[in-house]
């Protein structure tokens, strides 16, 4: 019987001998599971390798969570709007450090207050508002490691009232 099997290896090597091109003095009966393992191993090492490198140059971010206090975001001439703000890191762990950049405009264009608040355990806030309709527009910024991150949010304050009008000449 182990004189069949050792046959029937012997062909099998002569064959992978013959397609591969190996010299016949590189593989022997003995060498035969060194070399799989070792082949195994190779590739194993290269696909760790590249999971690694894949892991290791994955962009790290951080979410800016920036929004009002009432669902609709709907607000009378008037009224206060309150910006909730969060940060939040690509795992989701809030940012309890640094500080952010806090930026209320009108439309966009005109500014209506700048300040900085400093990240910390309690909820962030700010608080605006218009006397005009028009939109209310809170823009955030959080710098970490060279990079800028951005959030915003906007409130409508009697949409339906606002009229068309040229930015120049209003002098926005």
């Amino acid at each position: 019987m182990s004189n069949i099997i050792l046959m029937a290896e012997s062909h099998v090597l002569q064959r992978f001998k013959k397609m591969i091109k190996i010299p016949k003095n590189i593989i022997m009966k003995d060498n035969w599971k060194k070399l799989i393992s070792c082949a195994v191993g190779l590739i194993l090492t290269f696909f760790v390798t590249v999971v690694i490198a894949i892991a290791s140059t994955s962009p790290y971010y951080i979410v800016v969570n920036v929004r009002t206090d009432r669902p609709n975001a709907l607000y009378k001439c008037g009224e206060k709007a309150t910006f909730l703000i969060s940060l939040r890191e690509a795992v989701w762990v809030s940012v309890k450090e640094g500080e952010i950049s806090v930026r209320l405009t009108l439309d966009g264009l005109k500014k209506i207050d700048e300040k900085k608040i400093t990240v910390g355990e309690k909820p962030m806030s700010v608080s605006g508002t218009l006397t005009e309709p028009g939109f209310l527009r809170c823009e955030v910024k959080y710098s970490k490691v060279g990079k800028v991150y951005r959030g915003y949010a906007a409130a409508g304050f009697e949409p339906e009232r606002i009229k068309s009008y040229d930015c120049y000449a209003r002098g926005l």
